[in-house]
């Protein structure tokens, strides 16, 4: 079974609803679960559609993306209580005895910088070349992997011919690809590190996809909330209409929003101050 941008759900924030309280002395981010008058962890829907106004996928990958690390308390407090945890494994919270979860705010810079990493190369990948550069003839190949064996005609007539072949087809250059294709490769690998484990580091948990019974839609459950992030990244990448993640061309502002191929704004506000002052500075220059 195939599903679309319009038929996917993506697990995006823990069920937990959480108080989020800033501890800059720990550089760290505290989420205490928001109980009920009886004592029980107040709960909110699992699954986020691509294109719900205020609950869609667009809002929360912006929200990451628009956090700098000289951002205001309240600001990290916005965008952690939008977010719930980013790193830490969803179906564990219940099991912790007091329900507290922690992260470091340096952990959340680092999943911001992927997260913008990914859509920089994303935006790269749709101006890049798919022209492939002459290939080499089998004759050209067989001479470049001689010259790599440099060996003399001598040793090389000692070979047995099957030998002499392996080690000519080992030495063989492999045919060029294309810079978008190498970009895409680099594409896959930023992926890989999100969703595969990594020597060394703590194991992804599994990614669990199910069909709705009800709306026969699919249902993404990613246990981690940063996974979620590019999951939803992914479906919106065949989503034309919202063009790619930028960061907003006026110096003094943060936001990283969704803009059109030829968009450099966030918004018009951030145009006009920004015409502004490159007109005030052109009148300095001019000693008017």
């Amino acid at each position: 079974m195939t599903s679309n941008s319009e038929t996917t759900e993506v697990f995006a924030t823990w069920t937990a609803v959480f108080d989020v309280e800033v501890d800059r002395a720990g550089e760290r981010l505290i989420f205490k679960p928001v109980r009920s008058a009886d004592g029980k962890v107040q709960h909110r829907s699992l699954f986020r559609r691509p294109d719900q106004i205020e609950h869609g996928y667009g809002p929360l990958i912006e929200a990451l993306l628009s956090l700098k690390p000289d951002a205001s308390d309240a600001d990290w407090k916005t965008v952690a209580t939008l977010l719930g945890p980013l790193i830490q494994h969803h179906p564990a919270h219940h099991k912790q005895a007091d329900g507290v979860v922690t992260e470091q705010m340096a952990q959340w810079l680092e999943a911001r910088d992927r997260l913008y990493q990914f859509w920089t190369m994303t935006e790269g990948i749709a101006a890049a070349s798919r022209s492939l550069p002459p290939r080499l003839s089998p004759e050209q190949k067989r001479e470049v992997s001689e010259n790599r064996l440099a060996m003399d005609a001598e040793s090389m007539s000692r070979l047995a011919p099957d030998d002499l072949e392996s080690l000519l087809k080992a030495h063989m250059p492999r045919d060029a690809t294309s810079p978008a294709s190498k970009l895409a490769d680099a594409i896959g690998n930023k992926l890989n590190e999100v969703f595969q484990d990594i020597p060394g580091q703590p194991q992804h948990p599994r990614i669990v996809p199910s069909i709705n019974p009800d709306t026969f839609e699919v249902e993404i459950v990613a246990p981690q909330g940063l996974q979620a992030l590019f999951l939803m990244s992914c479906i919106l990448l065949h989503k034309s209409d919202r063009g790619f993640l930028r960061r907003c061309k006026r110096a003094n502002c943060a936001r990283t929003v969704f803009m059109s191929r030829r968009q450099q704004y966030c918004c018009t506000a951030c145009q006009a101050a920004d015409k502004t002052l490159r007109a005030r500075r052109r009148k300095k220059l001019q000693g008017e």
